[in-house]
């Protein structure tokens, strides 16, 4: 009985006991969930707000809870805080982290609570240390709720910090291509752009861009961003870009830059991205990488354009310019006569052309050689400059003239003006080599329209003077007056005869021999064109320019290439000829009659080859180079006459689709005496043999220069020491009809 009353008392002492247990865990789990209730309102309720770059919310903490703090591990701060007292605990958090990890992730440390959530420590501070599980898990369940309200903020604006990036990244590939419609093909400033807007977008102290001219060895193009001149101009630009190119990879990081670069046959392109402190990441030069790709293929086509740009601009230069002096060339002087005239008529004014004619100039040129005749040439050309108006226009008519014209000026300011630049050229000392000069110069003054009435009629009367002035003994002014009247009129008289002989198309063709240097055999021949005015002959230099001032050379080119391809047509033997053409003179007629002439048959095309002089050339290029294709499509083939006597440049050989190049004779008749003429030969020469085109030498006049042109490799060769010009026919018959010579073949 005392042990079953014991039993039954311990019993109730365990029914009372969990009585009291149960009610106090009911109140307590009823007290959590409404203060969790009130916390989760409150937090929908509010945003959180940043001070400081912490993050910040007001929370009314019920017990056990009294404050939360969110420590960023990695960076070692305080990032977010709800707070009364706004006081944070200091923590040592590398060692508070790895405690609370060993732990699981979670340690309840007195009063205080600590959570790890990936690189984040959470923190809550609490005002008693909890003993029941109610209260725990109170405690978890709120530090919880709390990271994830904050961590949303944080997330979110880490996400919009990332895609503000890549936004402005994807803004700046863009804007790219936008730049380069911006900059109307300007490297410098499109490049510009660029630059400060990769400085913005990653954060760069400054950056720079530069092109390297790889043939040059120098830097041809530099351009720095606004934040490079300002922050970092004490930078050793030229050992850094010098380090650069030396780079094997075409992008990398470095201490304190990034860099990518792009090279191409010609050049070498780079941007150099600096940073001074910090340093840069992957993924920040594979945005470089990105962004320069796009960059270096709109400067690569900017580059060409620009190149293109400035070979037009050279073309354009010397299709108006004379190289060697500056001075406008025939063509601008033609050209400018033609508006002067047009101008003095509709507002019945006049105006005066002075030619002035440098005595013996050709003893110059033999005696001192052809450099000396260029310097007198400049030096003479300074001298007119320098005496005359700005309205006046002064350019070089061609070998030792030149014209000045002289708007508004009557025949005495006209005289007065020759008298005084005449004075002023024979009165002026050159010094060459430790040699004097002492120059005279003839001129001849016309005005219009007293004198001559057309453009080509200024410059034959001008011309007519000044032959007058040298057989008078030289040194002389000339105007049309009593004493030369006759002798115009006997001129236009004999001009008019010209003009009949052009006008019925009385030319006659005169072949002249072109042989290999090496064997001496006849390869080909130049047609060289005759005029037949009454009983006379008269050469090209006396009516070509008459002719194309007409209009009538097209008809005339028109109708010695006929008369050529008949010849060729009716002989047996295999040569080649050689036709002057002009290419004003290629219309759509000569194209027509040519592919006729071609469809026809009877002749291989290969064996015409027409010539264009260098200085007919370079005038236009491009319509050079069109005409040259349209009419090698039909099997013609083309030499380039007369090369180094008008530009002496070797540039623009290679953008002709030529098959010869004809060496100008003052260059082969100076070979024998002048270290100069032969170097210019042996170069083209050298380059000819590069581009596969052959060679051929004018004006060789005897076997010592022949043997020169032979040392030098020059393939072909014509002039008086390997046979005069005579009438084809003649020609063809002594040559072949009778057996003097075998049948030429020419070389493969």
């Amino acid at each position: 009985l005392i042990v079953l009353g014991s039993f039954y008392r311990f019993l109730s002492y365990l029914l009372f006991a969990f009585a009291v247990l149960y009610f106090e865990l009911r109140d307590t789990a009823l007290s959590v969930l409404a203060n969790s209730h009130r916390l989760m309102g409150a937090l929908a309720r509010q945003t959180p707000q940043k001070k400081e770059e912490v993050w910040f919310t007001k929370v009314d903490f019920k017990e056990p809870v009294e404050g939360f703090y969110l420590f960023d591990i990695k960076m070692g701060k305080l990032v977010a805080s709800a707070d009364d007292e706004g006081k944070a605990p200091d923590l040592d958090l590398a060692k508070k982290h790895k405690l609370v990890k060993s732990f699981g992730g979670q340690l309840f440390e007195g009063r205080w609570y600590y959570l790890v959530h990936d690189k984040y420590l959470a923190v809550l501070k609490l005002a008693y240390e909890p003993q029941n599980p109610i209260e725990k898990l109170h405690v978890q369940n709120v530090c919880r709720l709390l990271v994830g309200y904050f961590l949303n903020t944080l997330y979110f604006d880490e996400l919009v910090e990332e895609r503000s990036k890549e936004l402005n990244r994807l803004y700046l590939l863009l804007e790219t291509s936008e730049y380069a419609v911006q900059a109307y093909n300007n490297i410098e400033t499109f490049s510009k752009q660029v630059l400060e807007r990769l400085d913005y977008v990653l954060s760069m102290d400054g950056s720079l861009f530069y092109i390297w001219n790889k043939n040059a060895q120098i830097p041809e193009k530099l351009v720095f961003s606004s934040s490079f001149i300002s922050k970092l101009s004490n930078i050793r630009t030229g050992e850094l870009i010098m380090d650069n190119i030396e780079e094997e990879k075409p992008h990398g990081l470095r201490k304190g830059y990034i860099y990518s670069k792009f090279e191409t046959e010609a050049y070498l392109s780079g941007v150099i991205g600096f940073r001074r402190e910090g340093s840069f990441t992957e993924e920040e030069l594979l945005f470089l990488r990105t962004v320069s790709n796009q960059f270096f293929h709109v400067i690569k086509l900017m580059k060409v354009i620009e190149d293109l740009e400035k070979a037009q601009a050279r073309v354009r230069l010397l299709s108006e310019y004379d190289p060697l002096t500056m001075l406008y060339n025939r063509k601008s002087l033609e050209k400018l006569i033609e508006e002067e005239i047009t101008r003095a008529s509709r507002f019945n004014e006049h105006f005066c052309a002075l030619l002035i004619d440098i005595d013996n100039f050709k003893v110059i040129n033999t005696a001192y050689g052809h450099h000396v005749g260029d310097f007198v040439l400049k030096r003479v050309a300074e001298l007119l400059k320098g005496s005359v108006r700005h309205a006046d226009k002064l350019g070089r008519l061609g070998g030792d003239e030149f014209l000045l014209l002289l708007p508004r000026a009557n025949k005495d300011t006209a005289l007065a003006v020759a008298e005084r630049l005449k004075e002023k050229i024979e009165t002026t000392k050159l010094e060459v080599d430790g040699k004097e000069i002492f120059l005279s110069v003839s001129v001849g003054v016309v005005c219009y329209p007293s004198d001559a009435k057309v453009m080509h009629e200024v410059i034959a009367t001008a011309e007519a003077l000044v032959s007058t002035a040298k057989r008078e003994g030289k040194g002389k002014v000339k105007a049309v007056d009593e004493t030369t009247t006759s002798f115009i009129v006997a001129l236009r008289e004999t001009e008019e005869r010209v003009v009949e002989s052009i006008e019925r198309k009385n030319i006659e063709v005169f072949l002249q021999e072109i042989v290999d240097v090496r064997t001496g055999k006849i390869l080909g021949f130049e047609a060289l064109m005759r005029l037949r005015v009454n009983s006379d002959l008269l050469p090209p230099a006396r009516f070509l320019s008459l002719a194309e001032d007409m209009g009538f050379l097209p008809k005339l080119d028109l109708a010695m290439v006929e008369k050529t391809i008949m010849y060729v047509k009716h002989t047996d033997a295999d040569f080649f000829v050689c036709l002057n053409l002009s290419p004003t003179g290629i219309s759509d007629v000569f194209i027509e009659r040519v592919s006729r002439l071609v469809q026809d048959g009877g002749f291989s095309p290969e064996r015409i080859v027409f010539e264009i002089t260098e200085r007919r050339a370079i005038e236009d290029m491009g319509e050079t180079i069109r005409l040259i294709n349209l009419l090698k499509g039909f099997g013609f083939r083309f030499a380039i006459d007369d090369f180094g006597s008008g530009y002496s440049s070797m540039y623009y050989l290679k953008y002709l689709p030529v098959d010869f190049v004809k060496i100008e004779g003052e260059f082969v008749k100076g070979a024998k005496t002048s270290q100069l003429d032969r170097v210019f030969i042996k170069n083209v020469v050298e380059l000819a043999k590069i581009l596969n085109i052959k060679t051929i030498a004018e004006f060789v006049e005897d076997q010592e220069t022949l043997e020169i042109l032979k040392e030098l490799g020059v393939d072909y060769a014509q002039g008086y020491h390997l046979g005069k010009p005579e009438p084809a026919q003649e020609k063809l018959r002594n040559l072949f009809s009778k057996g003097k010579n075998q049948a030429p073949e020419e070389e493969g």
